[in-house]
């Protein structure tokens, strides 16, 4: 995010699909709502999913993956993309 802002931080736990906020981000007109719609967290979900099974297959063992991602908005229409992922 710009300077000054703080982005959602949470935690997805692929067991269960659960999802752990540890913070929201402090974005005018949040106020505690997160940023990632339901759809969004599931499309994010799949990716981390493929993402980690990538590093399964590469390490020969599943570890916790560490990823960040950003929202672009392009005539109105938001889309994921992941700027990096490294094992945690």
């Amino acid at each position: 995010p710009e300077g000054g802002f703080l982005p959602d931080e949470m935690i997805w736990y692929s067991y269960g699909n659960v999802i752990e906020y540890i913070s929201h981000s402090n974005l005018p007109g949040m106020e505690g709502r997160t940023v990632l719609s339901d759809a969004e967290i599931q499309q994010l979900a799949m990716y981390c999913s493929a993402i980690q099974s990538h590093f399964c297959n590469v390490y020969a063992g599943c570890f916790p993956v560490d990823i960040e991602f950003k929202i672009q908005i392009t005539d109105g229409v938001r889309k994921i993309y992941i700027k990096q992922a490294r094992l945690y």
